[in-house]
């Protein structure tokens, strides 16, 4: 036998005597393996379709809540977000300036609520704000972890602000994916 507890191939090879339990507990290793099924909040499960969004644009000076962003969620299949990044496209290294903020919500209600800067007022519920940037490029070094779950036809809108001043070109990414195979069998109860 092998290493594999599989016959060797050269006829006039020596042979190492294994124990019927050592060759049963080979045999049950390499033919019958168990599958490994990666967290579903931060890989795509199988048969699912992974999403990769991409939008940077240049936003004037005095912009206020400005649209950066939409996608709305396919209306057969759940989306799960697992990261995101805040793109400024600038020289790394170079401080932000003041003045831009980005706004996530889904269908007009605010999401990531407990990320960003929460500021100086001190509140159970802070209000914070995503106003500096992740990444200064679409590398996945910038990505922020996250878990947003999306039903079927909800609409995720990034909104954006600047007030630094001058132009600048700002962007967002979103990385996750689709999944047709977790559908609601039952209606909701309750609300």
């Amino acid at each position: 036998m092998d290493d594999w507890g599989n016959p060797n191939s050269d006829p006039l090879a020596p042979v190492v005597p294994v124990s019927p339990e050592t060759f049963e507990q080979a045999r049950w290793k390499y033919e019958f393996p168990v599958p490994v099924i990666l967290p579903r909040h931060a890989h795509a499960p199988e048969n699912a379709r992974t999403v990769d969004l991409r939008r940077i644009v240049s936003v004037a000076n005095g912009t206020v809540n400005g649209d950066l962003m939409f996608f709305q969620c396919l209306p057969s299949a759940m989306l799960v977000i697992f990261g995101y990044s805040l793109v400024l496209a600038a020289a790394p290294g170079s401080a932000p300036p003041s003045g831009i903020e980005w706004f996530p919500t889904i269908d007009g209600q605010r999401v990531l609520q407990y990320h960003g800067s929460p500021g100086l007022n001190l509140s159970p519920n802070p209000e914070t704000h995503l106003d500096a940037p992740t990444a200064f490029s679409f590398n996945s070094e910038g990505l922020a972890k996250c878990q947003v779950l999306m039903n079927p036809n909800q609409v995720f809108r990034w909104g954006i602000t600047n007030t630094s001043g001058g132009p600048l070109t700002l962007g967002v990414r979103m990385v996750g994916y689709v999944d047709a195979s977790q559908q609601l069998q039952s209606t909701k109860f309750g609300d």
